[in-house]
């Protein structure tokens, strides 16, 4: 599948259906109203494929595909919006910690352990292992916010129906 497509496809049905969108909260998330739209442009990129390869087109293939969509998709959304709200909270923590702890917990991160760290950062096990429970709550935290944040905005949507 050639993403950048899709991509466009789905930039395309936005930017013609954002003037009139209104949300409604009895009808779900703001982000699984994008998931959808992704989902139906992948579903349709596909099926534009599959008629090029095939004749005649296959009518009940892309009925069941529409009926049924892969699991696999909603997975894979849903850990790009997990994956999403990581990248903003670890863009978040770096602004906000000192540089130092930001390298002792990328350090961890990258699998090396703390005694390791202790070594390579010349500080005490018991303080790596602060650094690391200190920015992990943070995260945690900030990953929260946001999560908070991105429903108010939808209930904020809601308001202003």
């Amino acid at each position: 599948m050639d993403s950048e497509d899709v991509k466009q496809a789905v930039m395309e049905r936005l930017a013609r259906s954002m003037p009139r969108f209104r949300y409604a909260a009895c009808r779900g998330r703001f982000r699984d109203y994008i998931g959808t739209i992704v989902l139906r442009e992948i579903i349709r990129f596909q099926s534009r494929s599959y008629n090029c390869l095939t004749a005649p087109f296959d009518n009940e293939r892309f009925s069941e595909s529409r009926r049924a969509p892969d699991t696999r998709v909603d997975d894979t959304w849903e850990t790009e919006w997990a994956d999403h709200h990581l990248r903003l909270a670890m863009d978040h923590i770096r602004d906000t910690c000192s540089p130092k702890s930001i390298s002792i917990f990328s350090h961890l991160l990258d699998g090396h352990d703390i005694e390791s760290a202790a070594r390579r950062f010349g500080m005490s096990i018991d303080s790596i292992h602060k650094v690391k429970q200190r920015l992990k709550k943070r995260l945690r935290d900030r990953i929260a916010f946001q999560v908070r944040s991105e429903e108010a905005g939808d209930e904020i949507a809601k308001l202003t129906e």
